[in-house]
């Protein structure tokens, strides 16, 4: 079975990721936009899924190659301080965004996927999850995932027929 996530109408979503992605470029203040962005970014899924996006906005709408490419351009690069300032998030953190607050397990990320407008491919996906449900994050939306095969489709890239806009 799946469930797909209902936090928020699509619109509204693409609307906070438009907002978020002219943030990154532009940045902003303590404002009622830079509330809403550290809003987003509450859980080590919303982080890790937001600073995938973030390297992507800084890299020509990529996605990181690997692991330690993403954790040094978290750590290091010092064009994006000022976002990650705005999102709420701390340097010294980093190691720890890449870790499940839910099942506590490592997240698996689907590296050097693009950020594409209208793309809708699996980003970082829960190993274990809660009670049988896993959360993953598409390029597009965040869905909780129940269904094994549905699960293993994704692990491979691919989008199960459920999940398709």
């Amino acid at each position: 079975m799946i469930h797909l996530s209902t936090q928020r109408p699509a619109a509204t979503k693409w609307w906070i990721f438009g907002a978020f992605a002219l943030t990154l470029i532009f940045g902003c203040g303590d404002s009622q936009l830079g509330q809403e962005i550290k809003a987003n970014n509450t859980t080590t899924h919303q982080i890790l899924t937001n600073c995938y996006r973030l390297y992507a906005t800084f890299n020509d709408r990529n996605g990181p190659p690997d692991e330690q490419t993403f954790k040094e351009f978290l750590k290091t690069n010092d064009g994006i301080e000022r976002n990650l300032k705005l999102m709420g998030l701390s340097r010294d953190l980093v190691d720890s965004y890449f870790v499940s607050d839910r099942d506590g397990e490592p997240f698996v990320v689907l590296y050097g996927n693009a950020i594409a407008p209208g793309s809708n491919d699996p980003l970082v996906l829960e190993q274990t999850g809660v009670d049988g449900t896993r959360a993953v994050s598409l390029t597009s939306k965040m869905i909780e995932v129940t269904n094994d095969d549905d699960y293993q489709k994704l692990l491979k890239g691919k989008i199960p027929k459920a999940f398709r806009d």
